[in-house]
């Protein structure tokens, strides 16, 4: 005991010792304190010098406590659902979280402060200690499961509808509740009331070949032994539509279904329609198969029926005029998914298969490798045309294009490019050309189908001289072939005629898309599939545009130029306006000094001449903006040297 006092008087002594030695006199600071001052003959004051050290007063943490949710299903204990446990600040809120909370099969009823659910839990109230939720669920219903489907056409629970559109004719764009009497059916308490007459909900859409799924609670109120109170309707409807199938009751109040007007059908398992009885009807389409599954409050009363029945556009509830078999429609939910035929799925197969054989095959193993790429991209479009194919038909035409194209000559062609003849052009590699295709015609087209980077193309011939054309005989395995190719930028003049693009047949439409021509394919003609290039008289031809710039031609220039164009209206009488050089493909920009032209009705060869000076280079658009009418081209120049 005596040596501990003698230890702490020795710290005490040594803290003395070290205050004094750290007073320097004046308003000095003692470290990590504000001490006054007591100089002689001046009154103590606290010194305003910050001390060194961090004096930061520290937040104190917030208390946190859990909330944890407990799953109640039926009669079942409650099981905690530990993924959705929460941390929440204390006299915070919280929100419930769903998707940790979701279970398959079920939905939530409501969140609850104790197991008997008896009590609402209020996500508004604030947390001052460990809490508890449970989540009492409930199994989905036929309704509930259709109306969260990804097949879903369409789900009405009308619990916040308030009316129904009326209209003579049951048409529409979209999924639509639509009628021919509001007076007698209107949505009342959250459903449909049918007191007379009918009301249809609208697809929006034809339901073809595939399954379909309709459901709809049906309280009947007033019951007529016979009659047809519920029709799924065909292509054509109006208040008067088509009935494809039909529920109906068949004389003696049972439940029966027909097709096309043929006789009631009813079976042993049939229930007996009863006033003020709520019947859950879910019905099973399948269009592929041709059957009906139809279940009344989850018991199978026709299961895979053979039917006749092609597609649907909508659902049609009806009553008598006279009120005598008045019902309550609620919770309507129709599901539709596409499903092929088994002779359209055989079909395809067999189409795949020969796909698959000929991949096999020496016929295509043993091909050049640049072939082989491009028969490999050939292999992938009529793969994807098998699998879009809609209908029989279609399977056909696809695997007819795959046999003549299995038959065809595939050739790897290399060609030069010479800028003169017997003069390579110097630093430009050869092009390799594939011919995959079965006709002379065909074949011919892909001889021009070569580009070099850097230089524009002429004709291919089939020697280095550059005398003979090639023609297709001269195509063969290995054989060189030769372009004739001149230096991009030396070239002064670029020349389309219409007079170019032959045809054998009057008004011939372009197909939509893009259509290189010209020379050296500077020109390109874009199509939505309603320009055409028209045979005149004395067999002149003119490229027809399309109005409001629908079709135009296109040209990139490397440099300023002059576009001369020989133009003419659709008929020898109007003219057409806003024919111009534009900047953008909706013909809404005209280039630079360039004024819209109205084109006379000239419309026989050559044309109106119309000259458009264009300053800089770039990608320009060439139509007719005119909301009326299009327009013709008969030839186009493009000319550097003006």
């Amino acid at each position: 005991m005596k040596k501990r006092k003698i230890f702490v008087g020795l710290l005490l002594g040594a803290a003395a010792f070290g205050l004094a030695a750290c007073t320097t006199g004046g308003n000095s600071t003692t470290s990590g304190e504000n001490t006054p001052s007591t100089t002689q003959g001046v009154t103590p004051t606290t010194s305003n010098t910050t001390p060194s050290g961090d004096n930061t007063q520290s937040t104190p943490t917030a208390q946190k406590y859990t909330v944890k949710y407990y799953a109640v299903v039926g009669d079942e204990d409650a099981v905690e659902v530990t993924a959705a446990a929460q941390e929440v600040e204390e006299g915070k809120t919280t929100t419930a979280p769903e998707a940790k909370l979701a279970k398959d099969g079920y939905k939530i009823a409501g969140y609850f402060t104790n197991e008997g659910c008896g009590e609402e839990f209020k996500f508004t109230t604030t947390i001052t200690k460990n809490t508890k939720v449970y989540v009492k669920y409930e199994t989905l219903s036929t309704y509930d499961t259709l109306a969260a489907s990804t097949n879903k056409v369409l789900a009405y629970d009308f619990s916040t509808a308030t009316t129904l559109t009326e209209g003579n004719e049951f048409g529409a764009t979209t999924p639509t509740l639509l009628t021919n009497d509001t007076t007698n059916v209107k949505v009342e308490n959250g459903a449909v009331s049918l007191a007379k007459n009918n009301f249809l909900v609208d697809f929006g859409k034809t339901l073809g070949t595939g399954v379909i799924n309709a459901y709809f609670e049906v309280t009947f109120k007033a019951v007529k032994t016979k009659e047809a109170w519920l029709q799924l309707t065909g292509d054509s409807y109006t208040k008067t539509s088509t009935e494809v199938l039909a529920l109906r009751t068949d004389g003696s109040s049972k439940l029966a279904y027909r097709v096309d007007g043929d006789a009631d059908i009813t079976n042993a398992n049939s229930p007996t329609i009863t006033q003020n009885s709520t019947y859950k009807i879910l019905m099973t389409i399948d269009t592929a198969e041709q059957t009906l599954t139809l279940k009344v409050d989850d018991t199978v009363i026709y299961e895979n029926v053979a039917i006749t029945a092609n597609s649907f556009k909508g659902l049609k509830f009806t009553a008598k005029s006279d009120g005598t078999s008045s019902k309550v429609i609620d919770n309507v939910a129709v599901t539709f998914e596409t499903k092929q035929t088994g002779a359209l799925v055989a079909a395809k197969n067999e189409v795949i298969g020969l796909i698959d054989t000929y991949k096999a095959s020496t016929a295509y193993t043993e091909l050049d490798t640049a072939v082989k790429t491009a028969i490999d991209n050939k292999i992938a479009t009529f793969k994807k045309n098998v699998s879009d194919a809609a209908d029989a038909d279609a399977v056909a035409t696809v695997k007819t294009a795959w046999n003549t194209f299995v038959a065809a000559d595939k050739y790897y062609v290399p060609v030069k490019a010479y800028t003169a003849a017997n003069t390579a052009a110097e630093g430009v590699a050869d092009a390799k050309m594939v011919i995959i295709e079965g006709t002379d015609a065909e074949k011919t087209a892909v001889l021009a189908a070569v580009s070099f980077d850097g230089y524009d193309l002429g004709d291919i011939y089939s020697d280095a001289g550059l005398t003979t054309k090639a023609t297709i005989a001269d195509v063969a395995n290995g054989k060189t072939l030769y372009a004739a190719v001149t230096k991009q930028g030396e070239k002064t003049k670029y020349e389309f005629k219409a007079a170019d693009l032959t045809s054998t047949t009057d008004n011939e439409k372009i197909a939509a898309g893009e259509l290189k021509v010209g020379t050296d394919n500077a020109f390109t003609i874009v199509s939505d599939g309603n320009a055409t290039y028209r045979v005149k008289e004395s067999a002149v031809y003119a490229i027809e545009l399309g109005k409001k710039f629908t079709s135009y031609i296109k040209v990139t220039l490397r440099d300023a130029a002059t576009i001369t164009v020989y133009a003419g209206s659709t008929n020898g009488t109007n003219k057409t306006t806003g024919f111009g050089v534009y900047t953008d493909t909706a013909g809404t920009t005209l280039a630079k000094d360039v004024t819209a032209v109205d084109v006379t009705g000239n419309g026989s060869a050559p044309g109106q001449k119309l000259e458009f000076a264009i300053a800089a280079a770039g990608t320009y658009y060439i139509g007719y903006t005119e909301s009326a009418r299009g327009g013709r081209i008969f030839s186009i120049t493009i000319d550097y040297s003006k």
